[in-house]
């Protein structure tokens, strides 16, 4: 509780990673990424662990399934929308549909 971020664990972690698997094998998600795709493909199960293949890394992975979860559990409504406009949230700026979470070129 006085740790900033998303910490994953022996319960989060499996759900986590399963709740990306589904959302990539359903196409619920994009994956534009190079890096991230290859990430994917290097992303093995060793001794029962969901892990990186030696050599490989999984930093965008595990990011983009953190992304998921925190998506799932304070997703986009136009309440929240409305509370940002009306409160001047982030130094008045309006969070888009996608509450401000992008990309840009």
């Amino acid at each position: 509780k006085d740790k900033l971020g998303f910490v994953t664990g022996a319960t989060s972690r499996p759900l986590m990673l399963g709740d990306l698997a589904a959302e990539i094998r359903e196409g619920a998600c994009e994956l534009r990424d190079k890096d991230l795709k290859n990430e994917c493909m290097n992303f093995v199960n060793n001794d029962g662990k969901p892990q990186a293949a030696n050599g490989s890394t999984d930093d965008f992975l595990m990011s983009f399934a953190i992304a998921g979860q925190l998506l799932r559990i304070r997703p986009y409504s136009e309440a929240l929308e409305k509370g940002y406009k009306k409160t001047g949230a982030m130094e008045g700026a309006v969070p888009g549909q996608n509450m401000g979470f992008g990309f840009k070129k």
